[in-house]
């Protein structure tokens, strides 16, 4: 995709066609560099790389239709009375596996970061999958100096339901199986800066099941 912020590529390119729009999907292939690959002396990845490469520049002239992430079942809210419901369905059903993640002003908990935005996924009891996220702990004035003075900064609207809905949380992540991406992250932030999390630590841990980010290493080891 190096082409797209190539200047001499401003009006398009003799290939793959003019620049795509903000409506347009743009599908990226990684393919390994060039270099790498004839430096190893291996004719199997040679030929490997070659049809990948093939591959990348038929996808390119031929197009792709874009997969479709959205889900119906994904939401969104503002309302804490949907927060307490949602941590109060895996309160009361011990075990279910729930991906965990959240959103955070930086990567230090200890250097006063925080969460600003939360996400469960679970499948429920009959089978549905859901998914919720809300936002947590923000404030207007936690604009950064630096900001674009258009942006507007507003504070979340849970902070009035921080300390309500903060055990409950607590509750439904001690009492499900987690999974995540760089779990620990996560785990670490909620522990340390949800009301009350220093008291969850140890079941918390042990909640702690699948993270992809260690899976990650794992595989290539």
């Amino acid at each position: 995709d190096s082409w797209l912020v190539d200047k001499k590529f401003a009006g398009g390119h003799p290939l793959y066609g003019p620049r795509p729009g903000l409506e347009e999907y743009v599908p990226l292939v990684p393919l390994q560099k060039p270099q790498l690959v004839y430096a190893t002396r291996n004719p199997r990845a040679i030929t490997r790389w070659r049809e990948q490469l093939r591959q990348a520049l038929e996808l390119a002239v031929a197009g792709a239709q874009p997969l479709i992430y959205d889900r119906p079942w994904w939401k969104i809210t503002e309302d804490p009375c949907e927060v307490f419901d949602a941590c109060q369905e895996l309160i009361d059903h011990p075990g279910t596996v729930v991906t965990y993640d959240t959103e955070t002003t930086g990567l230090k908990p200890f250097l006063n970061d925080k969460i600003v935005f939360m996400m469960l996924r679970w499948t429920d009891a009959a089978g549905q999958p859901k998914a919720l996220g809300w936002p947590w702990d923000y404030r207007a004035t936690d604009k950064p100096a630096d900001a674009d003075p258009e942006l507007k900064f507003e504070d979340s609207p849970m902070l009035p339901y921080l300390e309500q809905l903060s055990p409950f949380i607590l509750e439904a992540l001690a009492r499900s199986q987690l999974r995540g991406h760089n779990l620990t992250f996560d785990l670490l932030f909620s522990i340390a800066t949800i009301s009350g999390g220093l008291a969850y630590l140890d079941r918390l841990c042990e909640s702690f099941k699948e993270d992809t980010w260690h899976m990650r290493y794992a595989l290539r080891q």
